[in-house]
């Protein structure tokens, strides 16, 4: 009777100890989804017709949710000036460094300088110096062997290029439209057909070479290619401007955005192929200093102080209504004194960086230009909820929620990082509660784009299942990415693709995982895994299969039969 005294009192112990260890394991998980073996969704019903699977994005307190997520054709951007000719630094006084030599590398060490992990950045902007003492003659065949070695060290470092083309690296003492005879000697002579003559040969490697180009800036006229200070007044001759911009347009292929500094020059070209003119804003200071006509501001060039206001509601409005669809690309002016463009002051408060940022629907951002003044500052300011509730801006899904389900602040860093361009997340899914060979099963699946703008090049999305050994059946949908517009205040619902899925006889039964596969549009980059877009949803894991051919957002498992 003693002996079953004692056992009877380490049951009652060991049961509430047992019960309070797996509790606790429970939470452990729950916590965390990416490092649990549990379902990363909630499962919001089930029967035999199929399954409802709800998602949640990533937060602050779970894996990764601190870390940039590696996504093309978006985000922070490296930038990178050379002469055609040598492939020098087109800034570089004592001509010693080359970018010829491992190209690829230096864009990794440069990412790392800014704080970055070798893989973490994926965009950078080329500028490309023509020698203005060739106006007259072809470009020589070895520097469009450079331009396309160049690229090739892009891809090899698994990058995108915006790429921008100039005769003059500095801009004259002169105004945008001044008359010839008054021009500074520094202005290379630069005509119309010189640039057209020059693009005929630079078209044949864009063309071979267009996959790894995130987008082109119209460039060749003014100073840094920025359509200003040029010899001609070119961009006050409205002929000008549309052969210029055809040309462009022409020579760049039609998978690619060409992208403008003024908003202007894109209604001067009314009648080109307006849906792939973008923007590229070279002087972003949020309406502050002498120069912020400069920017896409309230404060525009003109006159009379009624031609201000028109040219505002014009430019501002212009890009703010079509910016999230063609592309904008932008940067501060670098800081440091003794230049009276350059920024050297912190620009205000962090909701207004971002209420920006979105409105004109940003796709890049230069890290290069101000970042010890400005960038460096993002990372102390922080940006609440509240903050853009308060502008009527949409709250990222779990992006401000803690383990609690208490909001918390972002840092203006993390939050502007995160949402230049695109950022995916999937909502919902609905899916077969058993698949069987050889007969159509009915996909669902619910996305938003909580970024700043839509990606702007084409892009194919995929239901896959993968079996055990790694081997992926892919079932392309009829979904367009570009179609995928950001959440707004206005318009907040997701993108929901709907896709019919037959099985092949051939496929054998068992456990499959599926997921999404969003890979680049180019044959070429189909197949990297580096150029495929990861959403960014907690615990959706971001598999990669043993032949580095696939990345694929697996979300659940189904069972065929």
């Amino acid at each position: 009777m003693q002996k079953k005294h004692w056992f009877a009192q380490k049951w009652v112990v060991g049961i509430p100890l047992l019960l309070a260890i797996l509790c606790f394991f429970w939470y452990w998980q729950l916590r965390d989804p990416a490092k649990s073996f549990l379902s990363n969704h909630t499962t919001v019903s089930q029967d035999e017709g199929g399954r409802l699977l709800a998602f949640q994005g990533i937060g602050p307190e779970d894996s990764l949710g601190r870390e940039v997520i590696p996504n093309p054709e978006r985000g922070l951007r490296l930038e990178f000036a050379m002469d055609l000719q040598d492939l020098s630094p087109a800034f570089n006084d004592d001509g010693k460094i080359s970018y010829k030599q491992n190209f690829r590398e230096t864009l990794r060490q440069h990412a790392q300088t800014y704080g970055y992990k070798k893989d973490q950045l994926q965009l950078a902007q080329l500028f490309f110096y023509l020698d203005s003492a060739l106006l007259d003659k072809p470009i020589p065949d070895g520097q469009l062997q450079n331009l396309a070695h160049i690229l090739d060290e892009v891809e090899a470092a698994n990058y995108k290029a915006i790429i921008r083309y100039a005769y003059q690296k500095q801009a004259t003492p002169t105004s945008d439209c001044s008359p010839r005879n008054s021009i500074s000697a520094m202005a290379p002579k630069v005509q119309v057909r010189h640039i057209e003559q020059h693009l005929a040969q630079l078209a044949p490697i864009l063309k071979a070479k267009y996959a790894v180009i995130q987008a082109v800036q119209a460039g060749f006229v003014g100073g840094w290619g920025e359509w200003h200070n040029d010899f001609y007044g070119h961009p006050c001759s409205v002929d000008s401007v549309k052969m210029i911009l055809q040309a462009v347009l022409d020579a760049v292929p039609p998978q690619r955005k060409v992208m403008v500094r003024e908003p202007s020059l894109k209604r001067v070209g009314a009648l080109l192929d307006n849906q792939r003119l973008g923007y590229h804003n070279d002087y972003f200071v949020l309406d502050n200093g002498k120069h912020k006509s400069s920017d896409y501001s309230k404060a525009r060039r003109g006159f009379t102080r009624k031609s201000n206001r028109y040219f505002e509601r014009k430019d501002f409005k212009q890009v703010q209504q079509e910016g999230y669809l063609v592309g904008v690309d932008g940067e501060m002016p670098y800081d440091g004194t003794g230049d009276e463009w350059n920024l050297v002051q912190v620009l205000p408060e962090s909701y207004q960086f971002a209420t920006r940022l979105r409105e004109h629907g940003y796709t890049s951002f230069s890290i290069v230009h101000n970042y010890n003044t400005n960038i460096n500052a993002w990372k102390n300011k922080t940006i609440t909820a509240a903050d853009l509730r308060m502008t009527k801006a949409p709250v990222t899904e779990g992006y401000f929620l803690d383990a609690s389900g208490k909001e918390v602040p972002r840092s203006l860093y993390e939050y502007i990082r995160d949402h230049l361009g695109y950022r995916m997340q999937l909502e919902k899914a609905s899916l077969p509660a058993m698949w069987r060979t050889s007969t159509a099963h009915q996909v669902s699946f619910t996305i938003k784009n909580f970024g700043f703008a839509t990606p702007i090049n084409p892009r194919g999305v995929y239901v896959v299942l993968i079996d055990a050994a790694g081997k992926v059946q892919g079932f392309k949908t009829r979904a367009e990415l570009r179609d995928w517009h950001p959440v707004t205040s206005k318009r907040k619902a997701g993108h929901t693709v709907s896709t019919e899925i037959t099985l092949p006889k051939d496929i054998a039964p068992g456990a499959y995982k599926i997921g999404l596969w969003l890979p680049d549009g180019a044959e070429s980059l189909k197949y990297n895994p580096a150029y495929a877009i990861r959403l960014a949803n907690k615990g959706v894991e971001w598999w990669t299969d043993p032949t580095g051919k696939y990345l694929v957002n697996v979300f659940s498992e189904v069972q065929v039969q």
